[in-house]
């Protein structure tokens, strides 16, 4: 009876060990989700379907960025012992972009659709465990925000998203704002508590948003 139940038991293990493995391998997975381009949608808003095997892609002034991006990937590799076979290509104007099938597949998973527009899950962000809650919001703010606000155009969920989080992770004020301008201005005001100026390097706080030629959501 105990020999055949050893291997079950080792089956088990290995599962346990491996489900483990992909939680810890989250922390990269959620600062890469926080860095992520959501203009309009992160699928192809015409057709609604994911842009094939693209990872992630940033401007040629993005340099560092896309620097970081990568090492974030190396990172979640370690983390999950595998090869993703990452390609990083340079466009002729100097644009960088990731291409991968595999992890593009692991990455937009986590994103739901309305309509033909795709925007990370807000429910299964919300479920994850505190420090990893914290690497998405760093790879926000490191590509988009400055001091306590992030800016970013045509992403009025992803602001949304981040705001009900830096309510959660301790931010006593928050609010989206939506820029009657062409393309759409969106960006999030909060007021970050002692954690989050330490953490995300604020050294100056900008004052909140005012009604007016913009749309204010206390949220």
């Amino acid at each position: 009876m105990m020999t055949r139940a050893l291997p079950l038991t080792l089956l088990i293990l290995g599962l346990t060990t491996s489900f483990a493995a992909a939680k810890s391998a989250d922390g990269p997975l959620l600062e890469m989700l926080g860095m992520a381009d959501e203009y309009i949608s992160r699928f192809d808003y015409i057709g609604g379907k994911p842009r094939p095997g693209l990872v992630e892609s940033f401007y040629p002034h993005e340099k560092k960025l896309a620097d970081h991006y990568q090492k974030l990937i190396a990172e979640l590799e370690r983390a999950r012992r595998r090869r993703f076979k990452v390609q990083r290509r340079v466009g002729r104007f100097g644009h960088i972009s990731f291409h991968s099938p595999v992890l593009a597949r692991l990455i937009n998973a986590r994103y739901v659709k309305r309509g033909n527009l795709a925007t990370l899950d807000p429910l299964w962000l919300m479920r994850q465990r505190s420090a990893h809650k914290w690497r998405y919001l760093l790879g926000a703010h490191r590509r988009y925000g400055k001091q306590n606000t992030i800016r970013m155009a045509n992403a009025g969920s992803k602001i949304e998203t981040l705001g009900r989080l830096v309510k959660q992770l301790g931010a006593s004020k928050a609010a989206a704002v939506a820029e009657r301008t062409i393309p759409t201005g969106t960006w999030l005001f909060f007021d970050p508590s002692p954690k989050m100026i330490r953490a995300l390097g604020v050294t100056k706080l900008s004052p909140p948003p005012r009604s007016g030629e913009s749309r204010v959501s206390w949220l």
